[in-house]
């Protein structure tokens, strides 16, 4: 009764007692419930809440943020100073296969680490009414932009000037941007991941599994031609196979290279005198950058699709 009174209080509306009633109370018109929340205000809300939890879990971002300075001034000092003889050719391949591989691995086990610990809070709110899937989704997506892109700047910029990489640039600019590309792809596909399957033991394997068959069919460990036909199309759903090729053409392009006397008199010329002949004989010359962009937009696309419709259709209620 007393909650009845509440809501109707500063209206019209009278409230008197009735001994028939079930709640002890009887409305002469009925009871005008405020409106839901707009869409929109309830982004402003969820957002705003997501970026204060990030912001106050500063000791987990400071850990991330030195991982990945770490990772890469570690990579860098694996490669440091590439220089443009024959050997150097196979190490650039080398380091743009650790590039990205390491750290969008280590995204994945994070972000379904954080997914889950923020189930609970979630399924309870939805349950309760406080807000619809499509606000949360994009605050959640959109909450965790600058700090990837914090992320990234720590794990691209120095193993890019300790290798020795090209010194210009566009050429900087493009090799960050494929590198984010990758490490956000291994991001929403966890997170897909992890909002279609709600145990995170589950949800880790599975992760795991489809980062490894990526990696597999990346083109680095195993020629792309000399996979199985029945397999072979794995290929073209693989982000890591698109930034490993778009990260080597965009370094081999423009690059010529040198061999000494030796190699240059058993075989005449130098094997691979410049970075064109090198990305045939990876075979690495098949699609062009905006391919390999397009495709990793998509792919990407994808799994925050996927990702909205998991939330979305599945309960998402913790499961130990």
């Amino acid at each position: 009764k007393q909650w009845y009174q509440r809501r109707v209080r500063g209206n019209s509306t009278s409230v008197t007692d009735d001994a028939d009633s079930g709640l002890g109370v009887t409305f002469s018109q009925p009871v005008q419930l405020p409106q839901s929340i707009s869409v929109f205000r309830q982004f402003r809300i969820l957002i705003r809440r997501a970026f204060k939890n990030e912001l106050k879990g500063y000791s987990s971002m400071l850990i991330q943020a030195i991982e990945a300075l770490f990772m890469s001034i570690m990579i860098g000092c694996i490669f440091i100073n590439l220089g443009n003889d024959q050997i150097s050719v196979r190490d650039r391949v080398g380091l743009f296969f650790i590039m990205g591989g390491l750290y969008p691995f280590i995204v994945i086990l994070d972000t379904i680490a954080k997914f889950n610990a923020e189930r609970e809070i979630f399924y309870r709110e939805m349950e309760d009414g406080l807000y619809s899937t499509g606000p949360y989704f994009f605050s959640k997506v959109l909450s965790t932009l600058p700090f990837h892109t914090a992320f990234l700047i720590f794990y691209t910029v120095p193993v890019y000037w300790l290798a020795g990489l090209q010194a210009t640039p566009e050429k900087f600019l493009a090799n960050c941007l494929f590198t984010y590309l990758a490490v956000y792809s291994s991001r929403c596909m966890a997170m897909a991941i992890s909002a279609a399957l709600t145990n995170f033991q589950v949800a880790a394997f599975v992760a795991n599994l489809l980062f490894t068959v990526f990696l597999l069919s990346s083109g680095f460990i195993i020629n792309l031609e000399s996979l199985w036909i029945g397999v072979r199309w794995l290929k073209w759903t693989s982000y890591l196979k698109w930034s490993f090729q778009a990260l080597n053409q965009i370094e081999f392009t423009g690059l010529v290279f040198t061999c000494n006397s030796t190699v240059r008199a058993a075989y005449g010329e130098c094997p691979i005198a410049n970075g064109t002949v090198a990305l045939k004989s990876y075979d690495l010359d098949g699609e062009e950058l905006w391919e390999c962009f397009t495709a990793l937009a998509g792919i990407i696309l994808l799994f925050l699709i996927l990702c909205f419709a998991f939330l979305k259709v599945i309960n998402q209620k913790p499961k130990k």
